[in-house]
């Protein structure tokens, strides 16, 4: 898929890709969207491949960590709800059952119409 190339200052990467049939023109621009990162992204060698998590000092990955970061950006208006409501000592499919029902989720006969899914009536059963 590529190589190393000698550039008169040291060495680059650069890439081979060999695509099975001609593109068409629709997929070009994909294509390029695809390549763009890649030839922007500082290739190292002699040095493996892999993930980095930065949010934390270790450079690893944990749940709690994730948890960590997200909590930083939370853009949810009941977001003090969801703290207590997970906070609270109840069985876990009360509590997404309640979650679901706070986020209008609930497959109920209105949001089932509001989703364009066919019901054969709107109003209540009762």
């Amino acid at each position: 898929m590529g190589e190393w190339v000698n550039n008169g200052n040291g060495e680059d990467f650069r890439w081979w890709l060999l695509w099975i049939r001609e593109m068409f023109v629709w997929e070009e621009e994909l294509k390029q969207q695809f390549i763009a990162p890649l030839l922007t992204a500082q290739w190292k060698r002699g040095v493996s491949d892999g993930w980095i998590w930065d949010e934390d000092d270790l450079y690893t990955y944990s749940v709690r960590s994730r948890y960590k970061a997200l909590q930083e950006f939370t853009l949810s208006p009941y977001h003090e709800l969801f703290r207590e409501l997970w906070s609270l000592k109840m069985a876990s499919p009360t509590q997404v059952c309640v979650w679901k029902a706070m986020l209008e989720k609930l497959p109920t006969r209105g949001n089932l119409v509001r989703r364009r899914v066919s019901v054969s009536s709107n109003l209540c059963i009762l």
